[in-house]
C-alpha cells in the first residue's frame, strides 16, 4: 500500500512497508487537500508559495483542483468562477467536492455542474474575512463537520446533512487540523502542541506541528512537521508517525526536502478519516 501525501512543494507517494517516498507531482506551488471519488483523485494546488508575501499572496491567489486517475496521470483541472484562496482540506462526498477556502471564511462546493459558496458562519460580517480559518471537513451519515482553527483554541462545528443547519460547536484542540471519528471518540490534531486529542480526554503525543491523519483497520498514520516561521516552512523536514490501533508506536519515517506535510490519504483502503469512500487501489 501507499500513502498519498501533499507538502509545501510536492505530491508524494509513501510506501507503508518502508516509508520510501516518490515525487508524483510538483511545480504548482503549495499543495494541500486530497480527496477521491470512485474513479478520480482530486488535489488542491494553490499555484503560489505559502512562505513569501503571505497576506499579499492570499489576496491575489487563485488555486485549482488538479484531477488525476489512479496511476497519478493528470487528466484535468477544475477552476471556480471565483477565487479559491488559501485552500486547505478538501472532501468528496455525495457527488460533490467540498473545498475549504480559509482566507474567505468559506467552503466552495462543486457538484460538477455548478459552483457555490457556502459560509458556515451565518454572520455576514465574517464573510470574506479569515476569522475562523475553516480548514478541515468530515462527513459521517447525517452529520457534517467543519473545523474552525481560530488561530488558537479551536472548534469543530457539527451541522445536519444535507440541510447544513448548525447543531453544536465542540471545543477541541489548538490551531487544530483534521477531523475524524473512531467509535464515539471525535479526534483532531492539536497542531500547536503536537498532539492528537479526542473529545473524551484521549491524548496522544506526536511532537512538532501535527497535521494529516489516516486511520485504517490496523494502523494510524499521523503527519507532523518541524515548527518554523512562515518564511521557512518550505525548508523544514516532516515525519509520518505510525501507530497500531491502540496508539502504540510502530514506526516513524522522516521526509526531507519537501517542506511541511499538509495532508495524507490512502486510496483503495478503508480509512476512518474518510468513511464510505475507498476509491481504487493506488497504482502510482
Amino acid at each position: 500500500m501507499k500513502l498519498l501525501v501533499t507538502t509545501s512543494k510536492s505530491v508524494l507517494t509513501v510506501g507503508t512497508e518502508n516509508g520510501q517516498t516518490h515525487v508524483v507531482h510538483s511545480g504548482k506551488g503549495l499543495y494541500y487537500g486530497i480527496a477521491y471519488s470512485h474513479n478520480a483523485i482530486f488535489i488542491a494546488a494553490r499555484n503560489s508559495n505559502d512562505c513569501f508575501d503571505y497576506l499579499g499572496r492570499q489576496h491575489n491567489e487563485n488555486g485549482e483542483i488538479l484531477v488525476f486517475d489512479f496511476t497519478m496521470k493528470q487528466v484535468g483541472s477544475l477552476r471556480a468562477p471565483f477565487p479559491l484562496r488559501d485552500m486547505h482540506q478538501i472532501l468528496y462526498s455525495d457527488g460533490k467536492l467540498w473545498i475549504t477556502c480559509s482566507f474567505d471564511n468559506m467552503v466552495a462546493v462543486f457538484d460538477f455542474r455548478h459552483w457555490q459558496r457556502w459560509y458556515p458562519s451565518e454572520d455576514e460580517r465574517e464573510r470574506g474575512k479569515d476569522i475562523h480559518h475553516f480548514n478541515s471537513l468530515y462527513r459521517a451519515g447525517r452529520d457534517f463537520y467543519v473545523l474552525g482553527h481560530n488561530f488558537g483554541a479551536s472548534d469543530i462545528w457539527r451541522f445536519s446533512y444535507p440541510g447544513l443547519q448548525l447543531k453544536e460547536k465542540i471545543r477541541l484542540g489548538n490551531q487544530a487540523h483534521n477531523i475524524w471519528l473512531d467509535g464515539q471518540e471525535l479526534y483532531t490534531c492539536d497542531s500547536q502542541y503536537g498532539l492528537v486529542v479526542g473529545n473524551h480526554a484521549s491524548r496522544n503525543t506526536i511532537g512538532g506541528f501535527s497535521r494529516g491523519a489516516v486511520m485504517t483497520a490496523d494502523r494510524i498514520y499521523i503527519g507532523t512537521s518541524d515548527v518554523a516561521e512562515r518564511e521557512s516552512r518550505d525548508q523544514v523536514s516532516s515525519r509520518i508517525v505510525v501507530f497500531d490501533r491502540k496508539w502504540r508506536l510502530v514506526d516513524e519515517w522522516i521526509i526531507d526536502g519537501h517542506g511541511q506535510l499538509l495532508d495524507m490519504r490512502i486510496p483503495g483502503v478503508e480509512d476512518q478519516c474518510v468513511p464510505g469512500m475507498v476509491g481504487q487501489v493506488f497504482q502510482a
